[in-house]
C-alpha cells in the first residue's frame, strides 16, 4: 500500500447548492435592476452565497485525516488535533445510527488510565481502547467501509510485524 493516504471532506452537495443560489441571486439582481427596485438585499445575498461557496471550496481542499505506516493524524483546522501511533491502535468499529460513524479505539501511553485507576475492566471485545475518535462520512471523501479497511490493515500489519 502506498502511504500517506490522505482523506478530504466531501462537500459536493453544498457547492452545487451554493452555485444554484448564486445564480438565482444574480438573476434576481438583474431583474431588480431592470425593474428599478431596491437591489440592496440581492447584493447582500449574492455576497453571502459567494462567501459560503468560497468556504465550502476551502473545506473540500483541506486534508482531514492522514494515514501513514506508523501513525494516524488529523490535519484540518476545524477538527480536534489528534496523532495516534500505530502501536497504540486497538481497533476500529462502526457506531451511530445506521453505521454512519466510524470509531477508532486507541490507548495513549502519556494518559494511561489503567496505571492511574488500576486494572479496569473493558468489554470482552479486545479491539476496545480507553480512548476513541469518531469519523463521520462528511469528514472523508471515501466510503467509511474503505476507511475502516485501511485502518484495520494498519493494525494487521502491526500485529504481523510484532510476531
Amino acid at each position: 500500500m502506498k502511504y500517506p493516504i490522505i482523506f478530504k471532506r466531501k462537500r459536493t452537495g453544498s457547492i452545487i447548492l451554493n452555485a444554484v443560489l448564486i445564480a438565482v441571486s444574480i438573476a434576481m439582481l438583474i431583474y431588480g435592476t431592470l425593474e428599478g427596485e431596491s437591489i440592496g438585499l440581492y447584493i447582500i445575498s449574492l455576497i453571502v452565497f459567494c462567501i459560503s461557496l468560497g468556504f465550502n471550496i476551502f473545506l473540500i481542499c483541506e486534508k482531514t485525516l492522514i494515514l501513514e505506516k506508523d501513525k494516524i493524524y488529523t490535519s484540518s483546522v476545524f477538527l480536534p488535533k489528534l496523532m495516534i501511533e500505530v502501536e497504540n491502535l486497538r481497533g476500529v468499529e462502526y457506531s451511530g445510527e445506521n453505521n454512519s460513524e466510524l470509531k477508532i479505539n486507541y490507548d495513549l501511553p502519556e494518559y494511561n488510565v489503567r496505571s492511574i485507576l488500576g486494572d479496569i475492566e473493558l468489554s470482552a471485545d479486545t479491539s476496545e481502547g480507553l480512548w476513541s475518535y469518531t469519523i463521520t462520512q462528511k469528514d472523508v471523501d471515501r466510503p467509511l467501509s474503505e476507511v475502516k479497511f485501511l485502518i484495520q490493515d494498519l493494525i494487521i500489519t502491526r500485529n504481523s510485524t510484532l510476531t
